[in-house]
């Protein structure tokens, strides 16, 4: 069974680096460049972490529009 990963982000070289990472996996990536209705989040927090759980709270209304079933919040970010 083919599953759907939406990355959140709009950048592309970030979401090519993370298509190579998983490659090998059954995994369909998309990312919000692929919904014109994301919101566009500015990125100010100190952090990696602060970042994401930001996109993860204020992308939530866009999410239940868009008709995403589940959702969660990678905190294993590593550079």
């Amino acid at each position: 069974m083919l599953l759907e990963l939406v990355v959140a982000t709009k950048n592309k070289k970030k979401l090519q680096e993370i298509k190579a990472i998983l490659k090998g996996f059954n995994l369909e990536l998309s990312s919000l460049t692929d919904y014109a209705k994301a919101p566009r989040i500015i990125e100010n927090g100190r952090t990696f972490k602060e970042n994401a759980v930001k996109k993860s709270d204020q992308d939530r209304p866009f999410q239940q529009e868009a008709g995403f079933r589940r959702g969660f919040r990678a905190f294993a970010l590593t550079r």
